[in-house]
């Protein structure tokens, strides 16, 4: 499904000052330079009462004492020096600039004075002319230790982040033990430049000297947390808090990493005793807000929220939060209400638009929800978690023709894939003993659809033949994922990473064959199969079309998904498939199908249990045509917040135009997977929505003993039900035509005694079909791979060969 873009977790990087405070890097700022070595003795004289009334604490006292000398002296440059000085200390930076362009009229050579024209446009915000002036004193006396410093300070504000660092660089080279030179540094390369590595080296300078600063130990967690290195960022990160308590960045950071971690109660706790000293936080409130979503306590969230956006009403980000967890409880159109706050909050907020785009498509609002997808894009071009929304809504909703969404997803490839090279240098080897390893990234390694497909895979696979690897990259943890854990010697998270350390992680990891289980599906990976970590890269199961992506090479199928010849082109993967369907697991716990509901004289009830974005205008003339046929028959939806009267009534108002009245459309809100089987049990017979099928629903309705009508298409969206239908020994119930398929669903009421029999059939059918078959299915897989791995240059005798094919 797509994904409602929550507010990134705020992870500040902590910006407050080492040491002093001034942005001048001249500890003797107030003193004068001494320089002029032809002074005459009256000038020696003004120095020395000047420094006396500053020593004193006099600053006042000495500028006007300055004011009076340099009314009698008015050419005394270093005098003209000293009282731009002490106005700039004062808070009067644009007196002080007049004072030292004076200076600089009378003597345009004197050392340093371009070093505090700078410092002075610095004081005043004027990045560029800082710059200017502070590098013309370089170019002057290369060895000014101060004016690099300073010049890392305005190109870093003047967005120039690259010659600011190397600015701050060369500072501490001419200076190692400059502590704040080095704190600076490691800001700029963790916050603007996005190397964590190289940041945390710069704060083990800065800790190296000042052991216990918590801004450096804030920062040093954060930067080992983007590293994957949990355990040593936690303990920075406790370190800083043990010293201030109150350092809301601190407890940010280490609130989001347990969160990340699965840990939701000490995360919950963290933002909480964070809250408590820091009441005012925004950015704890937020965090919090999306903890506490997280962990399944909307209801919670939405209180905390609601509070936040009373006390911070500008803050876009946590209209949007508030929206996501209001969404979450199926109040739809007050969700709709914050996101919009957000947006007019700030116009550019591409990840408020895209969430009203979700929640346009989730209510069957194709046109809005389109407007709103191609507007977020437009706000991030680049942003691959918006993209893949529009592409997952342009697969589901079929309101465009297939040509445009095939050309939307290799938009997609080329987008990304021209923002990073690839080093083939840097792929790993096949290894002398030819056990590959294989990699599998999904956001789905819990209590989700993709579980079922996937579990058996992990359980079966030939553990000598094979190391095995997970990258989770979703925000769920549960007690699923737990027992998938158990499955493999290595699994990973990889969610709260750069797309580019994830990929270092996975490139650590020797990795042969990288597998995509999500495709455009919510909280993807896709970016890291952008940077290619792994010689091999395939995509399966999560998503029934191509990811755009000419760096993954293979999509794994079946005839059924893509039938040969029909769909080939339609990929930028090579389709290879397998000669068994794909495995499911079914429920351990599922209930008994029951007796078929209409004996019991209420009439047919036909359901459809799958998204609503797959419910296309064409579908409900298609059902409404079938309810028309049928007398006293109504339909079940499940939609989100289907239990509501609004979303009933809108619900009810698309068949209206068809002649179908709204009390036989029946809608209930998303359940749990035992509140949804018990809703199957309640059905006589499925409708399918085309052209995106059902998948998992499809499965787990015949599964519960009611048949699936569904109509045949071209592509993998519709192929899923087809096989489903052919493993249940049913294929007739796929249909060539909207007209058949209309004539099959009428055509099975007729006759409650077989409709019947049928549903006490469907179970033990599938239990014996092809999908329970799953070593079978497995060890087609892993034929593909040993194919795949024999692509792969593996190292023998330390010499990379090419190993030749039979």
């Amino acid at each position: 499904m797509a994904s409602f873009l929550r507010p990134v977790f705020l992870r500040p990087v902590y910006e407050g000052r080492v040491g002093h405070d001034s942005v001048v890097a001249d500890g003797n700022w107030l003193q004068s330079d001494r320089m002029n070595s032809g002074s005459s003795t009256q000038g020696q004289n003004w120095q020395s009462v000047v420094e006396g009334l500053i020593g004193a604490g006099r600053v006042v006292e000495a500028a006007r004492f300055m004011e009076s000398h340099l009314s009698a002296s008015p050419g005394d440059v270093e005098a003209l020096r000293q009282l731009a000085r002490i106005q700039l200390h004062l808070g009067a930076p644009h007196q002080a600039l007049a004072r030292l362009w004076a200076a600089a009229e009378l003597r345009p050579d004197v050392p340093s004075l371009d070093y505090e024209i700078g410092v002075v446009h610095l004081a005043l915000g004027q990045w560029d002319q800082a710059a200017h002036h502070l590098q013309r004193e370089i170019d002057r006396q290369p060895t000014h230790a101060d004016a690099f410093f300073n010049l890392g300070w305005a190109l870093g504000r003047a967005g120039r982040s690259e010659a600011a660092a190397a600015a701050l660089a060369e500072a501490v080279r001419l200076r190692p033990d400059w502590i704040q030179a080095w704190y600076n540094l490691g800001n700029l390369l963790l916050g603007a430049l996005k190397r964590p590595a190289a940041a945390a080296d710069a704060y083990g300078h800065v800790l190296a000297g000042m052991p216990n600063s918590p801004e450096a130990l804030c920062n040093l967690g954060l930067a080992c947390w983007e590293l994957g290195r949990d355990g040593e960022a936690e303990g920075h990160l406790r370190a800083a808090l043990a010293l201030k308590p109150d350092m809301t960045a601190a407890v940010s950071t280490l609130g989001n990493l347990l969160t990340a971690s699965g840990r939701m109660a000490e995360a919950i706790g963290t933002f909480q005793a964070g809250l408590a000293l820091c009441p005012d936080d925004v950015s704890l409130a937020l965090n919090l807000g999306v903890a506490l979503g997280s962990d399944g306590r909307a209801s919670e969230a939405v209180d905390i929220l609601t509070a936040a956006t009373r006390a911070h009403p500008s803050c876009a980000d946590l209209w949007n939060a508030l929206g996501r967890a209001l969404l979450s409880l199926e109040r739809v159109e007050v969700a709709r209400s914050a996101f919009e706050t957000a947006l007019r909050l700030k116009p550019d907020f591409a990840h408020a638009c895209n969430n009203l785009g979700n929640l346009d498509s989730s209510l069957r609002r194709e046109r809005e929800a389109l407007e709103h997808y191609r507007r977020a894009h437009a706000m991030a071009p680049t942003d691959s978690r918006i993209q893949s929304n529009l592409l997952f809504f342009l697969t589901n909703m079929g309101i465009v023709d297939k040509a445009e969404v095939v050309a939307e997803h290799r938009r997609f490839g080329e987008i990304q894939e021209a923002a990073v090279p690839v080093d083939a240098a840097l792929l790993p080897v096949r290894p002398a003993d030819g056990r590959l390893r294989i990699g599998y990234v999904s956001p789905d390694f819990c209590d989700h659809a993709v579980t079922f497909w996937f579990e058996a895979i992990l359980e079966h696979h030939d553990a000598t033949a094979f190391e095995l690897f997970c990258y989770a990259c979703g925000p769920r943890a549960d007690a699923v994922t737990d027992r998938l854990k158990g499955y493999v010697p290595h699994w990973r998270q990889i969610g709260h990473l750069s797309w580019d350390v994830a990929a270092d992680v996975i490139r650590r990891d020797g990795i042969h064959i990288l597998v995509d289980l999500a495709g455009h599906s919510a909280w993807n990976a896709l970016p890291v199969f952008v940077r290619k970590p792994a010689p091999i890269q395939a995509t399966m199961i999560g998503y029934p079309f191509t990811t755009g992506l000419t760096r993954i090479d293979y999509r794994v199928t079946d005839i059924h998904t893509d039938p040969p010849g029909l769909t080939d082109d339609d990929y930028t993967e090579t389709l290879v498939r397998l000669d068994y369907a794909p495995t499911f697991r079914l429920p351990r716990h599922a209930p008994d199908p029951g007796p078929l509901p209409a004996l019991s004289g209420g009439g047919i009830r036909f359901g459809s249990f799958n998204k609503p974005q797959k419910i296309t205008e064409e579908v409900v003339a298609a059902w409404a045509r079938v309810l028309n046929a049928v007398p006293d028959s109504s339909l079940l939806l499940v939609l989100p917040g289907g239990d509501t009267p609004s979303v009933q009534d809108m619900a009810g108002s698309w068949f209206l135009g068809h002649g179908v009245e709204k009390r036989r459309i029946e809608t209930v809100g998303t359940c749990q997977l035992d509140q949804f089987l018990d809703l199957v049990r309640r059905v006589d017979i499925a409708l399918d929505p085309f052209p995106y099928g059902g998948g998992t629903t499809t499965v787990l309705t015949l599964w519960m003993g009611v048949p699936v009508v569904a109509l045949r298409g071209s592509g993998p969206a519709s192929g899923v039900s087809t096989g489903m239908l052919g493993a249940a020994e049913r294929l007739d119930l796929a249909t060539e035509t909207v007209e058949r398929y209309v004539e099959m669903a009428v055509g099975l009421t007729t006759d409650l005694k077989a409709l019947s029999q049928l549903r006490a059939a469907l179970r033990p059918r599938i239990a014996r079909s092809v999908i329970s078959q799953e070593m079978g299915y497995v060890r087609s897989l892993e034929a593909a791979f040993y194919d795949w791995g024999r692509l792969i240059p593996y190292e023998r005798n330390g010499a990379e060969c090419a190993e030749s094919v039979d």
